[in-house]
């Protein structure tokens, strides 16, 4: 059994890739049972042999012995093989050095690819580097960033490189590549065709055999569906954006003349909040799987099932909130502009307008549009949390009753005319003028 050694201290970029391939394994039934292995070092030690399918995942995974089935690897730092894999190798690695002998193929996503051995059939990789100075027995397909292969393949060489292409020693078929920049070093043997599409003519070296023709295409323009489909999803989220901002001034006004203010008065330190807001939640999010997966490797599939929701509904937020963010500060762009004399919602469309304006400048557009977003995502927090944590309203102090004057009652009407009765007149208890009772 190989070797392993405790703590696996995960690479955090090649986490949620190398995640799926354990799950991968998990979900295939294989036809024998295969070799687990994890930890911080998965070794293969030079003369030992493992006779079935291989599942490694760990920081590090040698390969210095035999290996009769197949490779399935998550290497977090490196695979380096050098011993013989007798079937094919297939996984995510940080770097990945073959200098042995893999009878089958080879299918890797990495960030830097060596050959320096024999690879019996293809050759497929994606990574940022790759350089072959084996063989390969059938055929090298590349996608990435930088291609130089000098050694020997058997059949073609395809695929798509960002920068540039170097084509040296032997190939037995055509080269069809689409690059920014193609080098044939001296003395290169193309059996077939040399192919490329490129905005630039290739750099051709003395003494190059090519066994039929070379032809330079110009690179292929953006399919007019793919443009349209993207020119409308940008439609979409201006429409979607421009709706809610708009309903935000009736249904959240308190909070939305909040983080304007923030934005107006305070743009730097509401910046700042921003950039926290989007950043410090995903790396609390990152943090926290690599701890939990570092603790144990059998935790792998756990943290998939349990943090795949949180971190769905995390980057959810987060483009919800990025989708609203340029709302207070176009708001706040248009107050100035029209010094406060219209209403939030005109000073909304006065910023969108020069926003619209703004963005499409080639260079300028991208980063005002990070600026606006971090700027935004701040003035949203500082209203959302100053709503929340406003005091409630202090209680109108009850002013002193006034006293009211009396009104006079009007007199009695008599019922069956409409002028009042006059007042009899009292009698004084002692007036001696008074004639009194009279006798009889």
């Amino acid at each position: 059994m190989p070797f392993r050694s405790s703590g696996l201290r995960v690479h955090a970029t090649l986490l949620a890739v190398g995640a799926l391939l354990p799950l991968a394994a998990l979900l295939v039934r294989p036809p024998v049972t295969p070799d687990l292995a994890g930890g911080d070092l998965v070794l293969v030690q030079d003369g030992e042999v493992v006779n079935e399918d291989l599942y490694a995942a760990g920081n590090r995974v040698l390969i210095e012995g035999t290996v009769e089935g197949d490779v399935l690897v998550a290497a977090f730092q490196e695979l380096v093989v050098s011993g013989t894999v007798e079937g094919s190798i297939t996984g995510v690695a940080s770097t990945v050095t073959i200098t042995g002998n893999v009878e089958g193929s080879v299918r890797m996503a990495a960030g830097t690819v060596k050959l320096e051995g024999n690879v019996g059939k293809d050759l497929f990789v994606a990574a940022s580097s790759t350089s072959v100075t084996g063989t390969v027995g059938r055929d090298l397909i590349f996608y990435g960033g930088d291609l130089a292969t000098v050694g020997q393949v058997a059949r073609n060489v395809r695929g798509q490189t960002l920068d540039l292409a170097r084509i040296g020693g032997s190939v037995g078929g055509d080269v069809d590549m689409t690059v920014a920049r193609m080098e044939v070093l001296d003395r290169a043997r193309i059996g077939g065709t040399l192919g490329y599409r490129s905005a630039n003519d290739a750099d051709i070296g003395r003494g190059v055999e090519v066994g039929r023709t070379i032809v330079h295409r110009q690179p292929v323009r953006p399919n007019v569906r793919v443009q349209g489909l993207l020119l409308l999803t940008q439609l979409v989220l201006l429409l979607t954006m421009v709706i809610f901002g708009y309903l935000m001034f009736w249904t959240a006004p308190a909070a939305t003349a909040t983080a304007v203010d923030a934005v107006r008065r305070r743009p730097l330190s509401t910046m700042l909040i921003g950039i926290g807001v989007a950043v410090v939640p995903v790396g609390l999010f990152v943090t926290a799987m690599v701890a939990v997966v570092s603790s144990s490797p059998e935790l792998l599939l756990p943290a998939i099932l349990v943090g795949g929701p949180i971190g769905t509904l995390l980057f959810g937020l987060l483009g919800v909130g990025s989708l609203l963010a340029p709302v207070p500060v176009l708001t706040a762009v248009g107050d100035r502009i029209l010094r406060g004399r219209r209403s939030p919602q005109a000073a909304f469309t006065v910023g969108l307008v020069i926003w619209l304006v703004v963005l499409g400048v080639p260079i300028v557009g991208p980063l005002v549009a990070l600026a606006v977003s971090a700027l935004g995502l701040g003035g949203w927090t500082v209203g959302l949390f100053a709503g929340r944590t406003a005091p409630p309203p202090a209680p109108v102090a009850s002013r002193p009753a006034v006293p009211q004057p009396a009104v006079s009652q009007p007199a009695a009407t008599h019922p069956d005319d409409a002028y009042p009765l006059p007042p009899l007149p009292e009698a004084p208890t002692e007036d001696p003028d008074w004639p009194g009772d009279v006798e009889d």
